[in-house]
């Protein structure tokens, strides 16, 4: 299963190397690995050039459309060619054999599918590592409301990359998260999700996180994301770009997100108020 890595990277100079390296780890190498820089001024850059030279695969660098997170990811996405593709985040470190399993769980699966695998939680300097919750079995009515996996641990085989490359939004209906609505888009489709239990990566905390994981400054962060509004944009735009998908989603799902719309539009901001919902966008921004 020939896998295209796709990283979109902005001031990771700190933790970049050790990213690259791991890459250069696998049991089973990617094919090639993109790297789209968005506008550092740590010398990101200049690590992804040098260390593309003596890559054991071929290396893409280049400049991301300087224009967020989103549309970098996006840019990648479209970039990335027919295959599989995984998402990589600037700051972690990947386990040997995470390529090896997600191609074992992938590889006789021809219907659009996805692979998650386990983390080990790290600081900084990738010490007390301990693992992250599991994500749990989900289904689309659950990946409306919320990021079913994190983006840094999932594998997309080739049918699920090729669905998400010729839905992809315009730059202006980008969602806020990219892979919050492939995941969404994948089990729309009638597609698979697959939990793997196994660890693949160490999923480093630091300041300089975009979110981070659930405890500490970073739960704090998620719930002032909620109390201030921020979620529920984050929600009707993923709503929104799930709509211009619908061609791609089979009747039932199509209903259900019509359904979904049509309770978002008539809602105030936030859009659910009851104690049982809330803790549910809890929850989701804790799997974001």
């Amino acid at each position: 299963m020939p896998v295209t890595i796709l990283m979109p990277v902005l001031n990771g100079a700190d933790f970049l190397q050790e990213q690259l390296e791991s890459l250069a780890r696998q049991t089973l190498l990617p094919r090639r690995v993109l790297a789209f820089d968005d506008g550092s001024q740590d010398g990101s850059r200049r690590i992804l050039d040098q260390f593309a030279r003596m890559a054991p695969f071929e290396m893409r660098t280049g400049p991301g459309p300087g224009r967020g997170h989103a549309r970098n990811v996006a840019a990648l996405l479209r970039a990335a060619g027919p295959g599989s593709v995984a998402f990589c985040d600037q700051d972690d470190v990947w386990l040997p054999d995470r390529l090896m399993r997600a191609d074992r769980a992938l590889r006789c699966i021809s219907r659009p599918a996805l692979v998650v695998s386990a983390r080990l939680v790290t600081g900084p300097r990738l010490q007390a590592a301990r693992p992250a919750p599991v994500p749990r079995a989900t289904n689309f009515r659950c990946a409306l409301l919320r990021n079913p996996a994190p983006a840094n641990a999932t594998v997309l085989n080739a049918s699920a990359a090729q669905l998400a490359r010729q839905f992809l939004p315009e730059p202006g209906a980008l969602p806020p998260f990219p892979d919050w609505w492939v995941h969404a888009l994948v089990l729309g489709a009638g597609g698979t999700v697959i939990f793997d239990a196994a660890p693949g990566l160490l999923y480093r905390q630091h300041r300089g996180n975009m979110l981070g994981g659930r405890h500490g400054r970073h739960r704090l962060r998620r719930m002032l994301l909620l109390a201030d509004g921020t979620y529920d944009r984050w929600l009707r735009d993923q709503t929104r770009a799930l709509q211009l998908a619908s061609a791609a989603l089979t009747p039932g799902h199509r209903a259900e997100l019509a359904v979904f719309a049509a309770r978002l539009g008539a809602a105030r901001s936030p859009p659910f108020m009851s104690r049982g919902t809330i803790s549910r966008i809890a929850l989701g921004l804790s799997r974001i």
